[in-house]
């Protein structure tokens, strides 16, 4: 690993990545939406983390190391209709109602995925996570590293304002950046 001034942070593999972003989340954003602010791990048997049923494995592993409860992470399903991207209205649905739970929202993995070459709409998930203040990290393990390209950044319009997200170098050049 290595950091710059800037904050950013270059992990050497996905599951490192991953779980780096959920540490960050626990540590860095308050909770101030009930009253109360939650910090730390103070509230982790609160803490909710959301993906789709596409988001890769490594997320539902990262969610385990960081200390979420396994019944905080949910699992989000994804149809053909709306080429397997995480609906946000769905999403708003879900968020809601662990809200009136007395759950905490904390972590959003949006995906740029591998298993159905589709990306999920950022731009919304962004405005989502923001309204209620969850970390927003994305996947971008499927032409994250293409989309650099000013003539393909359209696909992911809106990953510049995510919190947090990952490009991964191709596996099949033997190493991750």
């Amino acid at each position: 690993m290595c950091t710059t001034n800037s904050g950013n942070l270059v992990n050497s593999t996905q599951n490192l990545r991953r779980l780096t972003s959920n540490f960050a989340s626990e540590n860095e954003l308050d909770h101030d939406g009930f009253g109360v602010v939650y910090k730390g791990v103070d509230y982790i048997e609160k803490f909710v983390v959301y993906g789709s049923d596409q988001t890769y494995s490594t997320h539902s592993k990262a969610c385990k190391v960081a200390g979420i409860f396994p019944c905080n992470v949910h699992v989000v399903l994804t149809s053909i209709e709306r080429d397997f991207t995480l609906s946000p209205v769905v999403l708003r649905g879900i968020i809601e109602v662990d809200v009136v739970a007395g759950l905490v929202p904390l972590f959003l993995c949006a995906t740029v995925t591998t298993s159905t070459t589709t990306v999920d709409p950022l731009s919304q998930l962004r405005q989502l996570a923001k309204e209620f203040n969850i970390w927003l990290h994305v996947d971008a393990a499927y032409g994250g590293n293409a989309c650099i390209c000013p003539e393909f950044r359209q696909y992911v319009d809106g990953i510049e304002r995510a919190n947090s997200h990952c490009a991964p170098i191709p596996s099949n050049k033997r190493s991750e950046v």
